[in-house]
C-alpha cells in the first residue's frame, strides 16, 4: 500500500474529503463490540453408571432420519414408559369390554361386581408399579444432578472465531495452507477447545458449588476428551446453535419488526 506521505496532494485532498463525509455521531467499532451477543446454557451429566440405570426412551429412526414406528427403551424409563402404555391399554380395553351390551348384557349383578373388583385390583398393582418406577426415576436423576457440571457460556463475534483457528494451527505448528488430512480430527479438537476458552463463561461443580470461572485450554481439552460421548454430543451442539444460529432472522421471521 502506498505511504500516505508519498500521496499527490490531490489524492491527499480526496482522501481528506471522504473522511469529512464518513463522519458519524458514534463509534461504530464499539456499538459492533459491544453489541448483545447469544448466551446458553447446559447441564452436563458424568456418571454413566447412574445414566444407564436410569435409562432412555426413543424413536428409533432408519439410515435416512425417518422414524420407524419403533421406540428404543431401556432402565428405569423404558419400564416407566412400558407400564404407563400397558395401564392405559388395561383401563381402555375394559371400557370398552364393560361398554358393550352384547358382552355385559347376560351377566349377573355378581358377575359384574366381579369383573369391576378384578379390574380395580389389576389397575391397583399397576398404579403401585408407575409409582415405583417414578420414585425410583426421581432418585437417580437427582443423583444425576449431584455428580454434574453445569456451564454458561456466550457466543463470540466472527473475528475470535478466525482467530481460534489461527490459534489451533500454531498449537499444532502446521505449517501448510491446507491443515493435513491425518491431522484433520486433532485440529478440529484444538479448534474447538479454543473456541471453548472464550465462550465458557463459568463452570459449576454441582457437588460442591465451586465454580470456575472461564476455562483454560487443558480444561476444554479434558471435556473434549473426558466427557460421556453423548455429553460432548450435547455440548458441541450447544455451542453450535449459540455460535452459528442467526437468531435476529429467525425473530425477523416470527415478527416484521421489533417495534
Amino acid at each position: 500500500m502506498t505511504d500516505e506521505t508519498e500521496m499527490p496532494a490531490e489524492a491527499k485532498e480526496a482522501l481528506k474529503e471522504i473522511a469529512e463525509v464518513t463522519k458519524k455521531g458514534f463509534s461504530l467499532q464499539d456499538r459492533l463490540k459491544n453489541r448483545g451477543l447469544r448466551r446458553g446454557s447446559i447441564r452436563l451429566f458424568l456418571d454413566e453408571e447412574t445414566g444407564d440405570e436410569l435409562g432412555w426412551t426413543r424413536d428409533l429412526i432408519d439410515q435416512f432420519g425417518n422414524a420407524t414406528g419403533h421406540r428404543d427403551r431401556s432402565g428405569v424409563l423404558g419400564d416407566l414408559e412400558v407400564a404407563n402404555e400397558s395401564r392405559a391399554t388395561f383401563v381402555l380395553e375394559h371400557e370398552k369390554k364393560t361398554a358393550s351390551e352384547k358382552v355385559m348384557g347376560g351377566l349377573t349383578a355378581a358377575e359384574k361386581k366381579k369383573i369391576k373388583t378384578t379390574f380395580e385390583s389389576a389397575l391397583e398393582m399397576m398404579d403401585g408399579r408407575v409409582v415405583e418406577l417414578n420414585t425410583k426415576r426421581e432418585e437417580l436423576t437427582a443423583k444425576l444432578n449431584k455428580t454434574s457440571i453445569f456451564l454458561q457460556i456466550r457466543a463470540v463475534p466472527p473475528k475470535i472465531q478466525r482467530d481460534c483457528r489461527r490459534k489451533a494451527r500454531a498449537t499444532l505448528e502446521i505449517k501448510d495452507k491446507n491443515v493435513p488430512e491425518d491431522m484433520a480430527e486433532e485440529f478440529n479438537a484444538s479448534q474447538s477447545a479454543h473456541l471453548m476458552t472464550v465462550m465458557v463463561q463459568s463452570i459449576t461443580d454441582a457437588d460442591s458449588g465451586a465454580v470456575n470461572e472461564g476455562a483454560s485450554y487443558q480444561d476444554a481439552m479434558d471435556l473434549i476428551d473426558e466427557l460421556p460421548p453423548g455429553q460432548f454430543t450435547r455440548l458441541d451442539e450447544l455451542i453450535g446453535r449459540i455460535q452459528f444460529t442467526d437468531s435476529i432472522s429467525e425473530s425477523i421471521e416470527v415478527q416484521e419488526d421489533f417495534s
